[in-house]
């Protein structure tokens, strides 16, 4: 029997939802605890709130042992504290039971939290049918939706996106379809299934004819972008989560109340737009667009290892930014959106820093390099560099001899041959024309006068 209590109970057939990168088929893949200095469990999970809350804590016990008894505990808390989820309450307490933890019995709870279930849930469609009989559209949708979050609250998240559906035909205006995209946003969350949070965030955004705040306060445009900011990273899709970082106005954003929601924090913010900097941007964007930019200063606060990678990236310190970027990354493991995809962004932000710093050579080592790049060897530097020779990244070349890469020199004479070459295509295309145009000419003067076409 394995000593891993973790694996023990793991269960992929109990599982009401699937995380990102897992098979069900597999046990979720063992990480030790955080190498950052600054992170605390109950601090990280403070920021979110209701299932999204529960089911990162979740996350974070299936995948470190050394965490696994405080983050279902931490789970189980907000489960009693915030939910009607008697089911998953169940099995959070046996993962609990799994590590020795002795459990007061939850019986009257349980027994408590369905009582109120079932009457709210009758008061609710109660209220759906008078407004639906006195024509109130708005009070009509704002039941539904109110229906929807119950379910979601007892774990009924199918009867929840029915309700939500339901919805939509008490929509009045492009506001209020807008608001109800936003609902179906807020409840999909918690399930870790982006593409559909992308799209349903982006059905958010594009049924806004100006710009809304809700009754909570949030703007519906900022919270869509940076959801679908969320559900790109989620999804693996990191040009499109850069470019929908582009489009924002980052002190809009850190003023917003968007964060106070409980789906997204500002430290998750602060690590996309980093991580989507540091795989795609030069080292005079990171400084202009992000050290200097005041608006992410909310965001730097609550993650200052960010900002130092940053600093680091552009002081081209390339070497220990590598370092505190593996520390981040120890951190991100045990986040549902970025954990699947660490190994992808590591590569994606050494072959960045391997373009920037091969660029301004015209031979550089590649033992040197792997050296200041803090890459393993060379050997491993040159696949990276082939990779980005064939995706056209870097235009040079490798002497496997002298173990150099030499970057390709235009030679003039090359150019002004393309340019020939160019023109040429050009006159005999129009060589072609003015054939065709002659024939047709020829082929007129000797049709007899009078005659059609």
């Amino acid at each position: 029997m394995s000593s891993n209590p973790t694996a023990n109970m793991w269960n992929p057939l109990s599982r009401t939802f699937l995380l990102p990168g897992e098979l069900t088929s597999q046990q979720p893949k063992l990480y030790s605890k955080p190498a950052l200095a600054s992170f605390d469990l109950r601090e990280y999970l403070e920021g979110y709130k209701g299932m999204t809350k529960i089911r990162r804590a979740m996350y974070v016990g299936e995948h470190c042992t050394a965490l696994a008894q405080d983050s279902y505990l931490i789970a189980l808390d907000e489960l009693e504290s915030t939910t009607y989820n008697a089911k998953l309450h169940t099995e959070v307490s046996k993962r609990l039971e799994q590590f020795g933890v002795a459990l007061p019995d939850r019986g009257e709870w349980k027994k408590d939290v369905e009582q109120r279930s079932q009457r709210e849930n009758q008061e609710l469609k109660k209220e759906i049918a008078r407004t639906k009989a006195g024509n109130l559209i708005s009070e009509c949708q704002r039941a539904h939706v109110d229906l929807a979050n119950l379910c979601a609250k007892i774990g009924s998240t199918e009867e929840a996106f029915r309700a939500l559906q339901s919805a939509r035909e008490f929509c009045g205006d492009a506001n209020s379809h807008g608001e109800l995209q936003v609902s179906t946003v807020r409840i999909s969350q918690a399930t870790f299934r982006w593409m559909q949070i992308n799209t349903f965030a982006q059905r958010a955004i594009s049924a806004m004819t100006t710009r809304h705040q809700q009754s909570d306060g949030t703007d519906v445009w900022i919270e869509g972008s940076v959801i679908q900011i969320q559900a790109n990273f989620g999804d693996a899709k990191w040009q499109d989560a850069i470019k929908e970082l582009n489009k924002l106005d980052i002190g809009e954003v850190a003023a917003s109340e968007v964060f106070e929601v409980g789906n997204t924090t500002a430290k998750d913010f602060a690590i996309y737009a980093t991580l989507s900097a540091l795989m795609a941007l030069g080292r005079k964007e990171v400084r202009e667009k992000y050290i200097n930019n005041f608006g992410y200063s909310k965001f730097f606060e609550a993650m200052p290892e960010c900002l130092e990678l940053l600093k680091r990236f552009y002081d081209s310190n390339y070497s220990d930014m590598l370092v505190l970027l593996d520390t981040v990354l120890s951190f991100c493991v045990l986040d549902p959106v970025i954990g699947p995809h660490v190994s992808q962004i590591k590569g994606r932000v050494i072959d960045n820093i391997v373009v920037i710093y091969a660029t301004p050579y015209m031979a550089v080592s590649l033992e040197r390099m792997a050296k200041d790049l803090h890459i393993q060897s060379a050997d491993t530097l040159e696949s990276i560099v082939v990779k980005l020779i064939t995706s056209k990244r870097i235009s040079a070349r490798i002497d496997v001899v002298s173990g150099y890469l030499y970057k390709h020199k235009v030679d003039p004479r090359d150019a002004t041959l393309k340019n020939i070459e160019k023109m040429y295509k050009s006159f005999d295309s129009q060589v072609d024309l003015v054939k065709a145009h002659i024939m047709f000419l020829e082929e007129e003067s000797l049709r007899p006068t009078g005659s059609k076409a």
